[in-house]
Protein backbone atom coordinates (compact mmCIF):
# COMPACT_ATOMS: atom_id res chain seq x y z
CA UNK A 1 0.00 0.00 0.00
CA UNK A 2 1.25 3.45 -0.77
CA UNK A 3 -1.07 5.23 1.64
CA UNK A 4 0.46 6.88 4.72
CA UNK A 5 0.04 5.11 8.07
CA UNK A 6 -1.06 6.91 11.22
CA UNK A 7 -0.69 6.14 14.86
CA UNK A 8 -4.23 6.13 16.24
CA UNK A 9 -5.38 6.43 19.81
CA UNK A 10 -7.84 3.82 21.10
CA UNK A 11 -10.88 6.04 20.52
CA UNK A 12 -9.95 6.75 16.89
CA UNK A 13 -9.13 3.10 16.27
CA UNK A 14 -12.48 1.94 17.65
CA UNK A 15 -14.37 4.66 15.74
CA UNK A 16 -12.83 3.63 12.41
CA UNK A 17 -13.28 -0.09 13.11
CA UNK A 18 -16.97 0.56 13.86
CA UNK A 19 -17.27 2.59 10.65
CA UNK A 20 -16.03 -0.42 8.68
CA UNK A 21 -18.38 -2.72 10.61
CA UNK A 22 -21.31 -0.46 9.74
CA UNK A 23 -20.34 -0.40 6.05
CA UNK A 24 -18.65 -3.72 5.24
CA UNK A 25 -17.28 -4.10 1.75
CA UNK A 26 -16.68 -0.42 1.09
CA UNK A 27 -13.34 0.73 -0.30
CA UNK A 28 -11.11 3.28 1.44
CA UNK A 29 -12.31 5.89 -1.07
CA UNK A 30 -15.96 5.13 -0.31
CA UNK A 31 -15.31 5.39 3.43
CA UNK A 32 -13.44 8.65 2.96
CA UNK A 33 -16.27 10.13 0.89
CA UNK A 34 -18.93 9.10 3.43
CA UNK A 35 -16.99 10.24 6.51
CA UNK A 36 -17.85 13.44 8.31
CA UNK A 37 -15.64 16.27 7.14
CA UNK A 38 -13.89 16.40 10.50
CA UNK A 39 -12.96 12.68 10.20
CA UNK A 40 -11.76 12.67 6.61
CA UNK A 41 -8.18 13.48 7.49
CA UNK A 42 -7.82 10.27 9.49
CA UNK A 43 -9.93 7.90 7.39
CA UNK A 44 -7.45 7.03 4.62
CA UNK A 45 -4.34 6.69 6.77
CA UNK A 46 -6.30 5.34 9.73
CA UNK A 47 -7.93 2.53 7.77
CA UNK A 48 -4.56 1.56 6.31
CA UNK A 49 -3.18 1.49 9.83
CA UNK A 50 -6.04 -0.78 10.98
CA UNK A 51 -5.36 -3.15 8.07
CA UNK A 52 -1.68 -3.26 9.06
CA UNK A 53 -2.67 -3.97 12.68
CA UNK A 54 -5.10 -6.67 11.48
CA UNK A 55 -8.10 -4.98 13.10
CA UNK A 56 -9.87 -5.00 9.71
CA UNK A 57 -8.97 -6.78 6.49
CA UNK A 58 -8.68 -5.64 2.89
CA UNK A 59 -9.60 -8.13 0.17
CA UNK A 60 -8.04 -8.50 -3.27
CA UNK A 61 -10.52 -5.94 -4.64
CA UNK A 62 -9.54 -3.30 -2.09
CA UNK A 63 -12.76 -3.68 -0.10
CA UNK A 64 -12.57 -3.46 3.70
CA UNK A 65 -14.18 -5.96 6.04
CA UNK A 66 -14.39 -6.27 9.82
CA UNK A 67 -12.61 -9.23 11.36
CA UNK A 68 -15.16 -11.18 13.34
Amino acid sequence: MTDPVLSLNTWQRNRLANFVAEHPGWTVDEHETAAKVVDRFIVRAGLVSLVDQRVIRRDENGRLWPIA
